[in-house]
């Protein structure tokens, strides 16, 4: 059986991932429980003719689980799906499926194929031959392969401090561009790179480790150690030397063009910060790609100016290889190189090679659809197998784009690139067995347990999913960057707070309660929060706010809102809860101030659409102190579907009326 793998419009060559067999000798825990080793399918299928047989079969946006299972039962196989019942990462794949007459075996590969598994088999008591579709490996594979490149960047980052602290030993005439493209400002900024150099042989090893490990560090000269305070000061005075220099031009510039254009320049003229300004302004280290990013920020605090924030950024990796370009040092630090690879296997029931293009796929036919009900793209992929007696598998996330699709006109023909386009990128194809499948890459590992998608689809599709159902998604990011929700169900989910990844931890700290806490959280009172509850929402506050994102670093630094939530005693009073208005704009049926009637069959959220806030609140001096986070509009949420009947029984009340 030989795959060729094809994009369209472009012979591409596929690489295909998976577990690679082999380990060093150990020395095996006699108390330990045996693992028991299910051996490969391969020598039992020579023997097994019943995977012989022929398959008619199609199943479009089916989870693999459900696909094995029907596969089974019309084979007369036993054949299970998952290490056990709880492992949805192989069971909750979704696939569509189409066999025109495959031999069970092929299928069982393709499908393989597709979703980075393996047949495994053996013999039970009744010495008969069962089955089971398991993870290949490749999930192990990418996550030895993410720890090895996290430990490579931490290698890399300490190099680049090391190096970097180098540089301020090397003088300023010697050092080269390091990059392929011009630097025309590296002159001007060689002052307080130098000194940024400088600054870094000050930060001691406990807060070097507390950056490179991943959590940022904000330092203000009047908060900082003692030792690290003149190095932070001369690199400050530096930054705004520098920025001064640059937006005092510009501002001459700017003045210039508003009196030729004839319009009020309507800024006061920038003015050097003092050093009571620079004594509060900040430096940001967090580690960004091979190095530790130093993002300063002097503060001027003058609204009337053009310019009252004053930012530069250089980052360890540059000083580390102007450093090295220089060539002026040679006992600097090997820099570490051999970047981890994924390791790179094939299938064993499958060879996959690169071959001519397959005019097959060029040809046009005319499908039958049923016209009285939503099309997904599935429904148009299946029409195509069978109209074109091609079968195909596919991992069916990348049709997951739309509610519903509009079939081609009934007397158009359309080729595969028509029928598959929107569905699969890179498709490989057996020409033997005329069968398309979809070549897997690691991001397709990515789903979300059916429960979940059952429980907002089943309430999207009635009374509505409110923000309590889809919160559950917090936990499960890489399915939310995917957009792995079915076309079927839902078009797109709304805004929501937990796709701001600074907030997402506050969202999985909800989750983790138990239900009769979670309920609390949504009561007018709020959920008092416990002592672990406060431990890692303080956390949440150290590492996500106060050494946080870039995105919070110029508000923090003149603002400094977090630290009223840091004192122990604040702390001691913490409350979790979710704001709730029913005042709301309904968008599709006009701004409301006010809850609207009831409408008999309409679910009451439909027509009364309300917002929900996460919010942690504390005591401070007899005060309630409070952080609202971003807001969640239009819930509960209905499918495009649901709401088109719900819109439609609307308008035919008000006829009747």
């Amino acid at each position: 059986m030989k795959l060729v793998s094809f994009l369209f419009g472009t012979t591409v060559f596929a690489v295909m991932l998976c577990s690679i067999a082999g380990a060093e000798k150990i020395t095996a825990d006699p108390n330990a429980t045996p693992k028991v080793e299910i051996p490969s399918a391969e020598p039992l299928w020579k023997t097994d003719k019943r995977l012989d047989q022929k398959i008619e079969y199609d199943a479009g946006g089916t989870r693999l689980y459900k696909v094995i299972r029907e596969l089974a039962e019309k084979s007369g196989l036993t054949i299970s799906c998952g290490s056990g019942s709880d492992d949805w990462r192989v069971r909750d794949i979704p696939v569509t499926v189409a066999s025109r007459g495959l031999k069970l075996s092929d299928l069982l590969g393709y499908i393989n194929f597709a979703t980075h598994t393996k047949l495994t088999a053996k013999k039970n008591t009744k010495d008969e031959i069962v089955y089971a579709v398991v993870d290949n490996g490749t999930a192990t594979a990418i996550a030895d392969n993410k720890r090895a490149v996290a430990d490579y960047y931490k290698k890399h980052v300490t190099w680049s401090v090391e190096t970097a602290k180098r540089l301020k030993d090397i003088q300023p005439s010697q050092v080269k561009n390091p990059m392929p493209w011009p630097l025309p400002d590296l002159p001007s900024q060689m002052d307080y790179t130098f000194k940024a150099s400088r600054l870094m042989e000050f930060i001691d090893k406990p807060m070097l480790d507390s950056i490179i490990s991943g959590t940022p560090v904000i330092l203000t000269a009047s908060t900082a150690p003692a030792t690290l305070q003149p190095a932070l000061i001369d690199f400050l005075n530096s930054v705004e030397a520098y920025k001064f220099a640059e937006y005092s031009k510009t501002q001459v510039d700017n003045r210039k063009w508003a009196a030729e254009s004839g319009q009020n320049y309507p800024y006061d003229d920038i003015a050097p910060a003092t050093q009571d300004q620079i004594r509060n302004s900040a430096v940001r280290l967090a580690v960004r790609g091979n190095g530790i990013e130093i993002h300063s920020c002097v503060m001027v605090n003058n609204p009337k100016e053009a310019f009252p924030t004053r930012e530069a950024i250089t980052s360890t990796d540059f000083m580390a290889q102007l450093a090295v370009t220089s060539k002026a040092l040679s006992d600097l630090p090997a820099e570490p190189k051999d970047f981890p690879q994924m390791p790179e296997v094939k299938p064993a029931t499958i060879g996959l090679t690169n071959n001519s293009y397959w005019p097959e796929l060029a040809k046009t036919y005319k499908l039958k659809l049923d016209d009285k009900k939503p099309l997904s793209y599935c429904d148009i992929a299946i029409a195509y197998s069978k109209a074109a007696d091609l079968s195909m598998v596919f991992i069916d996330d990348l049709s997951h784009q739309g509610e519903e699709t509009q079939p081609p006109p009934a007397d158009k023909e359309i080729d595969c690139s028509e029928a598959m386009c929107p569905i699969i990128g890179n498709i490989a194809w057996d020409k033997e067995n005329r069968c398309i499948v979809s070549i897997p890459w690691l991001g397709r590992l990515s789903t979300i347990p059916e429960r979940i998608f059952n429980n907002i689809t089943n309430k999207a599709n009635s009374s509505g999913a409110d923000w309590q159902d889809i919160a559950e998604l917090a936990d499960y990011p890489d399915m939310i960057e995917r957009s792995c929700f079915s076309q079927k169900i839902m078009p797109a989910l709304p805004v929501f707070d937990f796709q701001v990844p600074r907030n997402k931890p506050l969202w999985q700290i909800y989750n983790s309660l138990p239900s009769d806490r979670k309920t609390m959280v949504a009561s007018e009172t709020g959920l008092k929060l416990d002592a672990k509850e406060t431990e890692r929402v303080v956390d949440f506050f150290e590492n996500n706010l106060k050494n946080g994102s870039e995105s919070n670093f110029i508000s923090a630094v003149s603002a400094k809102w977090w630290d009223e939530f840091l004192i122990p005693e604040v702390t001691a009073t913490l409350v979790m809860r979710v704001d709730r208005s029913d005042k709301s704009e309904n968008k599709s049926f006009g701004p409301s101030n006010t809850a609207t009637a009831d409408i008999p069959g309409i679910p009451h959220g439909f027509l009364n659409k309300h917002w929900s806030r996460m919010s942690i609140e504390g005591i401070k001096d007899g005060k309630k102190i409070k952080i609202d986070f971003q807001s969640q509009y239009d819930f509960p949420y209905f499918s495009a579907a649901r709401q088109k009947e719900l819109e439609e029984a609307i308008a035919k009340q008000s006829e009747e009326k």
